[in-house]
């Protein structure tokens, strides 16, 4: 059985708003709370997104101290022997049904996965058409999603720090 995995509590106390990832715009509006985060839609290009939303320095903490390391797996020990980068580590039903629900706003395109993880999701959306690429701050992951997108699809680092051209993508998925 699945378990839902919430942010530990010291991640979850540090969010600050941030101006729109794509175009930078700082005009929002809510679209649904969830795991005590807010999802919001940018009033200029649409993207919906986390806002407000951990620090740079509170996800890299997170990644290096929590996130696939020894005191992760105690934390959850279901997932000890659950090859996280090798298979799927997300429900692939709900990739695929996500591809499908963007796939009728936007039929094709370049699509980038912020947060890629392994590239699941990325290699769903380029087996429905799209020209998909993946950007993730964990090497770990980056490494994963680069055996199964190519090198040259996955990024590693933050978006602002990627430099991609705001209007290089037809989809950036922020769903991890």
């Amino acid at each position: 059985m699945s378990e839902t995995i919430t942010p530990a509590p010291e991640i979850r106390e540090a969010l600050e708003p941030v101006a729109c990832p794509l175009c930078g715009a700082t005009r929002f509006r809510p679209r649904h709370r969830i795991m005590g985060y807010t999802i919001v839609d940018c009033r200029r290009c649409g993207i919906t997104h986390v806002n407000p939303q951990p620090t740079d320095a509170d996800l890299a903490r997170f990644y290096e101290t929590v996130f696939h390391t020894a005191g992760w797996y105690g934390r959850f020990p279901h997932l000890r022997d659950f090859d996280y980068f090798g298979r799927a580590a997300g429900d692939e039903a709900g990739h695929q049904s996500y591809v499908e629900v963007v796939r009728c706003q936007v039929p094709r395109g370049s699509w980038l996965d912020v947060g890629c993880g392994h590239g699941r999701l990325a290699e769903f959306a380029r087996a429905a058409g799209y020209e998909a690429f993946g950007l993730d701050p964990n090497p770990l992951a980056v490494e994963a999603a680069r055996r199964r997108l190519g090198a040259a699809r996955v990024f590693e680092g933050t978006l602002e720090a990627a430099h991609l051209p705001a209007d290089r993508f037809a989809v950036v998925s922020l769903v991890g």
